[in-house]
């Protein structure tokens, strides 16, 4: 998961005000994480990219930093909720940084 949030941050950086595509398409994924979230705040560590099911039971907060981006980029409060129950979760350690 983490390698997927770096990447979707840095593929973020390339929009531009004429192109964003990357943001769109980082939206897109950021939606469906939202239905992997669990009750306690934290998601999948790892997911099948090609199901893009999750896979095994480890969970983090790293996809966190990437939703607070996205409602900060877009000026939108539509990551609000998730963001909260990920904050109550506590624990923010290097996947968060």
């Amino acid at each position: 998961m983490e390698s997927l949030v770096a990447a979707l941050q840095a593929w973020v950086d390339t929009a531009t005000d004429d192109d964003t595509t990357a943001v769109c398409a980082t939206l897109h994924v950021a939606h469906r994480l939202k239905g992997y979230q669990g009750a306690d705040g934290r998601w999948p560590d790892k997911l099948d990219l090609r199901t893009g099911r999750p896979v095994g039971e480890a969970r983090t907060l790293a996809p966190l930093a990437l939703l607070r981006r996205l409602d900060a980029l877009q000026n939108t409060v539509e990551f609000q909720e998730a963001c909260a129950l990920a904050e109550a979760a506590g624990d923010f350690g290097p996947a968060i940084e």
